[in-house]
């Protein structure tokens, strides 16, 4: 893999019938449903960065009356618009907002190594705000104005593992002697199975 994400036709509108899978070296990574998948002509893309994945295979699995939109999912280095990112109207202009997805519960934003950490409530690849499409994104910045998006942190898998709220810190004392420096800490609470669950 030379391209930075995986592209999938999107269509407007609140939910759909359709459900994807991405998978990494045979391994469900990522899951999404009630999506609404574009057969043609979609009108926006969502992403999946492929940064961490470097020398992996990916698949991309995608099932519903859409499915035939499978076809149009490919690798690019750019997220196709009919606008630049982050120039459409109704964006905030100072602070950030996720390129794809509903944005909620920023969860940890913590400065490490010379760089600003948001984690935050994401759904990427549905309209709608349901549990089992809930992951965490992850946004770096070392200015607080010029966001960068990361990889997505925490993956709802498969309906059974999705992600909302918690929170992050940097040990910087080593109070808790988990490693031999400084340590990076989340906590984040998974909601498996219908289950809280800790």
């Amino acid at each position: 893999m030379d391209k930075r994400y995986l592209i999938i036709p999107r269509s407007k509108g609140l939910s759909g019938n359709d459900s994807v899978s991405i998978s990494i070296d045979n391994r469900i990574y990522k899951s999404a449903y009630e999506a609404l998948f574009a057969r043609s002509d979609p009108d926006f893309w969502s992403f999946h960065h492929l940064k961490l994945y470097k020398g992996k295979e990916v698949s991309i699995r995608i099932s519903g009356p859409n499915a035939v939109g499978v076809e149009l999912v490919r690798m690019s280095d750019t997220i196709p618009g009919k606008l630049p990112l982050h120039h459409q109207s109704g964006r905030p202009k100072v602070h950030f907002s996720p390129i794809r997805g509903w944005l909620n519960d920023p969860s940890g934003m913590i400065f490490f190594e010379g760089k600003w950490h948001l984690y935050y409530a994401n759904t990427r690849f549905s309209n709608i705000v349901e549990f089992m499409n809930n992951g965490w994104g992850h946004a770096t910045s070392s200015d607080l104005l010029h966001w960068e998006e990361q990889p997505l942190f925490l993956t709802p898998i498969r309906k059974e593992c999705f992600y909302w709220t918690g929170g992050a810190a940097v040990d910087v004392e080593n109070t808790r002697v988990w490693a031999s420096q400084v340590s990076l800490l989340w906590y984040f609470r998974p909601t498996m199975a219908g289950k809280n669950r800790i």
